[in-house]
């Protein structure tokens, strides 16, 4: 019997680890495939079979939609906190131009994560991020992005690489950022590709920074916060 519950607690940890990885690595594969399209378009070598995007009025697909996050612990060897965010609506317009604008709502309230590095349950750093002392979600149950520009990379016409720029608002707190995108038409649909970090303390999410808190050891958290997305929209 012992060694049966060993076994099961064995596989179960590993099923737990495994979740972990996959989190962590859709995010590094999206941060790859937008680098990658970055250099190449500096290089003036890109060859993307996906087709440009096209004039009109998307709605964001909530379901289709993937939103990653990472956090790490620095003076902790590989320590990651990673997991999924939700987006509750959002909509982007594409001009005759090619100009781009829109605006997207996250679901504060759907912070998730298959498990964590440390020995607290999962729930628990659910519960945390949720607090006062991160995102206060009770308060403020969504954050918003909207687009204020958006640049076509090094002026590439046959490229689907862009820099975008806009207001992102957390905690009622709005500071703007800027970030390389991939944006292009699928099978129909309007997919935009990206991925940022963005310093939290920024918009009063200070908890564990050593720029604010003394003596926070190994619990020093870092001030970057990592997101990357894949963004599906489809004709209104």
């Amino acid at each position: 019997m012992k060694q049966n519950g060993l076994f099961i607690a064995i596989v179960v940890v590993l099923i737990i680890f495994a979740g972990l990885f996959f989190y962590i690595r859709q995010a590094d594969m999206q941060n790859e495939r937008v680098d990658a399209m970055m250099e190449e378009v500096s290089d003036g070598q890109t060859e993307d079979s996906s087709e440009p995007a096209v004039q009109g009025t998307y709605a964001v697909s909530v379901e289709e939609t993937v939103v990653n996050w990472e956090g790490r612990k620095p003076l902790l060897v590989d320590y990651k906190e990673a997991g999924t965010l939700k987006v509750s609506e959002g909509s982007v317009e594409v001009a005759e131009d090619g100009a781009v604008s829109g605006s997207f709502s996250f679901d504060m309230e759907s912070i998730d994560t298959p498990t964590t590095m440390g020995n607290k349950p999962p729930a628990m750093l659910i519960g945390h991020l949720k607090s006062e002392d991160f995102f206060n979600v009770e308060e403020f149950p969504t954050a918003e992005f909207e687009i204020r520009e958006v640049a076509r990379a090094e002026d590439v016409e046959t490229s689907h690489a862009y820099t975008v720029t806009g207001d992102l608002t957390i905690k009622g707190i709005t500071n703007e950022i800027t970030f390389p995108a991939l944006i292009y038409m699928e099978d129909g649909a309007l997919v935009a590709e990206a991925s940022t970090q963005f310093d939290r303390t920024l918009w009063d999410i200070r908890y564990g920074s050593n720029n604010f808190f003394d003596n926070v050891g190994n619990n020093l958290i870092d001030d970057l916060i990592t997101i990357a997305f894949k963004l599906v929209a489809h004709s209104e």
